[in-house]
């Protein structure tokens, strides 16, 4: 037995203090789980409880859990857990290139993954057989390398960091799950949920790209019209019009003028445009960019309230596996910041963080962070109150997901009405610019 400090809030979010003995830091939550009290940090105490070389590798275990970084199997580990994170982490490793792995292959693994080593296969022929079933030749790399490496006695976790440190492939929330999933033996049940999230995250993109697919493509296409119309329609009426020796419309004069100016420097139109794409791009990747974009994107008209509901859901859903995963409240927060999509909702998680460790409530944090709505704090009010947090949080989640759903199903048709209107009025002006002397010609000459 090895003896912890806890931090722990009451149902009325009192937070309290102490210390208790525990094989692990999974025991020590399910002492204060049975207690009502919900776990907000769990550490080894300073002074060790018990003797040998058992409590030192115990407490190293538990540092890992609270602070997860990469590290070694202790001697003390369970049999095989060593094997579990060094397999894992050369299966998932990619190469020195970016791993090539789609949304849905990695959801696929993860799920495969849970599903034999439910069933009692041992992870090392788990992963060769994923080896063997994948058509992903990257991803048969990673499978073999993860094999090689869990063989070489380093624990699941910190196969995984480095792993992504090398290809990108896992999210820090994918891993810290995965670490406190091996940490407090329930490796499995953590698959399981990463798995259902990965499926949620993936889904959510799939239903988003298909909505803006149709608009994408008619403004494309409206683009494309014009340009042709500029480049080869409208110099040939102007020779029409210069036969006429008549006083042109204003409207046909404008049409005209962006006509020239669009042969004359289409090169450099088109060398502006390429380099102006990429220009964003390049500054959407600094963190600046990608921080003010993303304020933009919750105040667009429409899209906007999608973005929102679709960083709740995440923040939900999130914050339910980590805490139904064993994670301390305040290192749930901090990962659940990094996996919400969004800097501005991340800032607000971190904010929200430090009014925890300073001793608030979850839910007088979340009401002064100021861009949760008033329904979500009232669930977690409750959700403290009741020591049902993270099963309330699922369900707020769940909502909002179908929220999302809902509203990128209308999506395509709200948006129908505006591109309609803005593709008849640039229908209309083409048409009047071109038309309209040949009108004023037709009735000067029935005149």
């Amino acid at each position: 037995m090895q003896r912890f400090a806890y931090q722990s809030r009451d149902g009325s979010g009192q937070l309290g203090t102490g210390e208790l003995d525990a094989e692990d830091s999974s025991g020590v939550a399910a002492q204060l789980k049975a207690r009502g009290l919900i776990p907000v940090s769990i550490k080894a105490a300073a002074a060790g409880a018990g003797a040998g070389a058992a409590p030192a590798a115990k407490a190293a275990h538990t540092a890992n859990a609270a602070n997860p970084k990469p590290a070694a199997s202790a001697a003390g580990a369970a049999p095989g857990m060593g094997d579990i994170g060094a397999l894992l982490r050369h299966h998932l490793g990619m190469g020195p290139a970016k791993a090539k792995v789609s949304d849905v292959e990695l959801q696929l693994l993860t799920r495969e993954l849970y599903a034999m080593m439910k069933a009692g296969v041992p992870i090392m022929r788990a992963l060769g057989i994923l080896t063997d079933s994948t058509a992903n030749p990257d991803l048969t790399a990673a499978l073999l390398r993860v094999s090689a490496t869990l063989g070489s006695g380093v624990d699941f976790g910190a196969a995984l960091e480095k792993e992504t440190q090398r290809t990108g492939l896992f999210s820090p929330y994918y891993i810290s799950i995965v670490r406190i999933g091996e940490t407090t033996g329930r490796l499995e049940e953590c698959l399981l949920r990463l798995s259902k999230h990965l499926q949620f995250l993936r889904a959510t993109k799939e239903q988003l790209m298909a909505a803006i697919r149709y608009p994408a493509f008619v403004i494309l296409a409206a683009v494309l019209a014009v340009v042709v119309i500029n480049i080869f329609v409208i110099p040939q009426f102007e020779k029409v019009f210069r036969g006429l020796n008549a006083e042109l419309p204003l409207l046909t004069k404008i049409l005209l003028g962006m006509s020239k100016f669009i042969v004359s420097t289409w090169p450099v139109l088109l060398v502006g445009t390429v380099a102006a794409v990429f220009g964003v791009r390049a500054w959407l990747a600094t963190p600046a960019g990608a921080a003010l974009w993303d304020q933009w994107k919750l105040k667009l008209p429409i899209a906007g309230e999608i973005v929102r509901r679709t960083c709740l859901a995440r923040f939900c859903i999130s914050f339910s596996v980590a805490l139904r995963s064993g994670v301390p409240l305040t290192q749930a927060l901090g990962i659940v910041a990094d996996n919400v999509g969004n800097h501005q909702f991340a800032d607000a998680i971190h904010a929200m963080r430090g009014h925890v460790e300073r001793g608030e409530s979850v839910k007088q944090a979340a009401a002064k962070v100021g861009i949760f709505p008033n329904s979500l704090v009232q669930v977690i009010a409750v959700g403290e109150e009741t020591g049902a947090l993270a099963e309330l949080l699922e369900e707020l989640g769940t909502y909002f997901q179908s929220e999302v759903e809902y509203e990128l199903s209308r999506l395509t048709a709200r948006l129908e009405p505006i591109l309609i209107t803005v593709l008849g009025a640039v229908v209309l002006v083409l048409a009047l610019g071109v038309f309209l002397p040949m009108w004023e010609l037709g009735r000067a000459s029935i005149k």
